[in-house]
């Protein structure tokens, strides 16, 4: 498959992660949220506004696409979004996801957290699937097998890192398509990474459509 342009962010971070103890639980001032709410409210001002009633700082209030896609997938229920929210900033914090992601976009000093795995061309955007989705080409050859669990949860911090970056970007609007290219090796080694990437449910709201392997069919 030959080689697209990768998605290189202007990010620069460390890699460290950063655990977080949260003292307080993030609650609603309202037990009642749902009837609280005017008809003519959007969804999506109703959720900000209930947003600005718990003990979330603004700054680590998520962006417009993460209230969108929650919202989405809890069929516009604000109460339901709003509660999945929480966890999301609860796990961020313990995740470091500020480090990770939301550094300053600006910052051009070469600490890119995975400078060398952007070198490689380990992974990149190709084209769109038929549904109108990016598609992620992750290529499984320049994948080293490991089965250290450090290596490992690199690879995953590493694909959350770069889907994060692309939402920020505006690369990924909604979904997007991962193709694992397996074309030019028949190690599968590399793919354990995948049995930790339940990560991404945690970390975004429905954002892989599907996941192909080629050749091999679909996951």
């Amino acid at each position: 498959m030959p080689k697209s342009n990768s998605i290189a962010p202007t990010v620069g971070s460390q890699t460290t992660t950063t655990t977080v103890t949260v003292s307080q639980p993030l609650h609603l001032s309202s037990s009642n949220l749902s009837s609280s709410i005017p008809k003519d409210v959007t969804p999506l001002a109703a959720l900000r506004e209930a947003l600005a009633k718990t003990t979330i700082p603004p700054a680590d209030v998520p962006s417009t696409w993460y209230l969108s896609g929650y919202l989405s997938h809890h069929g516009d229920n604000v109460p339901v979004a709003l509660a999945a929210i929480q966890k999301l900033v609860v796990w961020r914090r313990e995740y470091g996801w500020n480090d990770l992601v939301d550094s300053d976009p600006g910052d051009r000093r070469p600490r890119q957290p995975f400078r060398d795995e952007l070198s490689q061309g380990k992974v990149y955007f190709k084209g769109r699937d038929k549904e109108g989705f990016p598609v992620l080409v992750w290529r499984m050859d320049r994948h080293a097998c490991s089965r250290n669990r450090e290596e490992v949860e690199r690879g995953v911090r590493f694909l959350v890192w770069v889907l994060g970056t692309a939402v920020k970007n505006g690369i990924i609007a909604t979904r997007v398509t991962l193709l694992i290219d397996r074309l030019t090796t028949t190690q599968t080694e590399s793919l354990s990474f995948l049995t930790h990437a339940s990560i991404l449910k945690s970390a975004f709201p429905e954002i892989v459509s599907r996941v192909v392997v080629f050749p091999a069919g679909i996951l």
